[in-house]
């Protein structure tokens, strides 16, 4: 009985969200052969999007030890497009079978996991500084401030406290207080967290003029 070289009838697939840090999961396809082929994988970055292929693509390189059929996507891989490719082997010779490119891979959003939060003395006269706080995602987030004079104390928020105006011009790290604070009687600041992902806010917790 004659044997039969392997070919593949259905190109491999990629399933899996196409965020950093998540996993992608990389189907075979359909092949045909005899004796049954054996199969091995090879995860690419490729630099533009795609439909499946016999030859390597243009703008494609392998990912050094992405011989799974699983691939967790790194930092590396944003703003790129991943293949799989995979070659069936049997007796008789090869096939070579590349996915499709999968969708540009993206980033995270801004996220404050730590909130922005006031030091020094705020007394009118003096120079108060806002902190940032600890923010996650990727690209990593700019951060721009406000401050804001409130009427009423209060804990860090993600919403606008309710008592609270921004003050013009008060857009900088750090803040020198004036009488118009001390008759409101609280300040806060606001810090926004931007990235080409999104943007998130985030409120200090209030602080009593002196």
């Amino acid at each position: 009985i004659a044997g039969r070289i392997t070919v593949n009838t259905v190109a491999p697939t990629i399933t899996g969200t196409t965020t950093i840090n998540a996993t992608l999961t990389g189907a075979r396809g359909t092949w045909t052969g005899a004796p049954v082929p054996t199969y091995t994988y090879q995860w690419l970055r490729c630099t533009r999007a795609g439909a499946a292929s016999d030859a390597l693509p243009s703008g494609c390189s392998t990912i050094s030890g992405a011989t799974r059929t699983t691939y967790k996507l790194t930092t590396t891989d944003y703003g790129k497009y991943l293949r799989l490719r995979v070659i069936g082997t049997n007796s008789l010779g090869s096939d070579t079978k590349y996915s499709a490119a999968t969708a540009k891979i993206a980033g995270t959003d801004p996220v404050n996991t730590v909130a922005p939060r006031i030091t020094g003395t705020p007394r009118v006269g003096s120079t108060i500084t806002g902190t940032e706080g600890t923010w996650t995602g990727f690209p990593d987030p700019t951060s721009t401030y406000q401050w804001f004079r409130c009427t009423s104390a209060g804990s860090a928020s993600v919403a606008q406290p309710s008592g609270c105006t921004a003050i013009s011009g008060a857009t900088r790290s750090t803040y020198k207080l004036v009488a118009a604070d001390k008759t409101s009687g609280y300040l806060r600041v606001r810090v926004t967290g931007t990235s080409a992902e999104g943007r998130a806010v985030r409120f200090s917790a209030a602080v009593k003029v002196n």
